[in-house]
């Protein structure tokens, strides 16, 4: 896998964008580059850039330094998801982080009788 895809694919989180249906490829592509801009300029991020476009959909990939499952890349993780996605688009966060912060979050809430731990 390392060898098909550029940068350091476990140490980036992605932005994973549904694109509104209206605006021209012209606007979408000035809006994405903006959010992308506004994603490598987070506090914590190294760089960011648009690694996959198509459709209705896009991908934003955002760089850090550090170990992917640190208080870093989590704090990292919830300043990515503040950032407003371009108009008319939904963003999803992704990557190894996005998926440990998740992961940690709920694990440290109470159960509240969704698995077996409430038994």
């Amino acid at each position: 896998m390392e060898h098909d895809f550029d940068g350091d694919a476990v140490k980036s989180i992605d932005s994973l964008l549904l694109l509104r249906s209206d605006g021209t490829p012209k606007e979408q592509g000035a809006a994405l580059q903006a959010y992308a801009e506004r994603l490598g300029a987070t506090e914590g991020a190294t760089n960011a850039q648009i690694t996959d476009i198509g459709g209705s959909t896009a991908r934003v990939s955002v760089a850090y330094d550090g170990n992917p499952i640190s208080t870093h890349a989590r704090d990292l993780v919830n300043r990515i998801k503040e950032v407003p996605p371009p108009p008319g688009a939904k963003a999803y966060i992704g990557g190894e982080s996005a998926i440990y912060d998740d992961t940690w979050t709920h694990s440290a809430r109470p159960c509240r009788g969704c698995c077996s731990t409430s038994r």
